[in-house]
């Protein structure tokens, strides 16, 4: 489960002049921003955002009780689809 987030995690250094954004618009065009819940394009665990610096959506879920955190390129996450139908 967690070798397809380590395939879509992009590493990068960040460089302290980047700026720090409210929103960024993600891979469904939709304008996505800190507290919303995402999921990778290819599924995976809901994530909620924590950060966003230039084009990288900073992301934080729990897998079982450990709080896990990664990067990834804005177009490759979309807004989770809710499950309150």
């Amino acid at each position: 489960m967690f070798d397809f987030l380590m395939q879509a995690l992009i590493v990068f250094q960040r460089s302290w002049d980047e700026p720090v954004s409210e929103s960024v618009k993600g891979a469904s065009d939709m304008a996505i921003k800190i507290g919303d819940i995402v999921q990778l394009k290819s599924g995976g665990p809901k994530m909620t955002v924590i950060l966003i610096t230039g084009d990288t959506v900073h992301t934080s879920w729990f897998a079982g009780q450990k709080n896990e955190k990664a990067m990834f390129h804005r177009d490759a996450v979309i807004p989770a689809e809710d499950e309150k139908k």
